[in-house]
């Protein structure tokens, strides 16, 4: 839908080849397939320009941005070890069933204060992955209305990351009121394997954004429709 409505929107297109200094013509609109240098659409340029699109679709309120292993995080940003096995016991709390809290309170100050160090790389991760500078809009996609919301991607990620950080009564890390991060759960009804073992994909961490109030409260570079 995306690539269909932005080919005819000679408007838009001439407003990101001005934000993102583009001296050539828009060749081509095509999606990516899964998750190419999280991008779901590249726009092709005749200077041998590529741009990038990350589109997050959403009806309910609470998306899933992305979802990977703790290992993973933790390589990318270089977590400590006291982080890193605060977040591994409440990965625990959840597969050995000891508890529902994920981050416990003895640990927030720890998570808070490392987080808030690394939260425009969190950001950065999540949303495009570090040190890629291929994606350059974030898209959110209302399925109600219909409508696309165009974003630059490194605003979104620069306001993200200035957002406090807090926790919830279950010890779900919250960036602001837009994001949060937990042990993702689920896959119960297609996944064979037991919910217990580590390597079951209910245990890898989960961050959703709320893209309908994303939506509503921060205004976008464009409306597509």
């Amino acid at each position: 839908m995306y690539c269909s409505l932005i080919k005819k929107r000679a408007d838009i297109i001439a407003l990101i080849k001005a934000k993102y200094h583009i001296t050539g013509n828009l060749l081509e609109v095509h999606p990516t397939g899964s998750n190419q240098k999280k991008s779901d659409v590249l726009m092709l340029f005749s200077n041998n320009y590529s741009l990038g699109v990350n589109i997050k679709a959403g009806k309910s309120n609470f998306n899933q941005v992305t979802r990977l292993w703790l290992e993973k995080l933790v390589s990318e940003l270089k977590l400590t070890l006291e982080c890193t096995n605060a977040i591994t016991r409440g990965i625990d709390n959840h597969r050995l069933k000891r508890s529902k809290v994920f981050i416990e309170a003895i640990y927030n100050e720890l998570i808070k204060r490392e987080f808030e160090q690394k939260s425009k790389n969190i950001m950065e991760l999540i949303f495009k992955g570090l040190n890629n500078d291929i994606v350059k809009i974030l898209a959110l996609f209302d399925r109600d209305k219909r409508l696309f919301y165009l974003y630059d991607i490194n605003d979104v990620i620069y306001n993200l990351s200035s957002l406090p950080i807090s926790f919830s009564k279950r010890g779900v890390v919250k960036f602001g009121n837009f994001i949060t991060m937990q042990r993702k759960g689920g896959n119960g009804h297609h996944i064979i394997m037991d919910k217990s073992d580590p390597k079951h994909p209910g245990n890898q961490l989960q961050f959703k954004m709320k893209i309908l109030s994303f939506m509503e409260q921060i205004s976008p570079i464009a409306e597509l429709k």
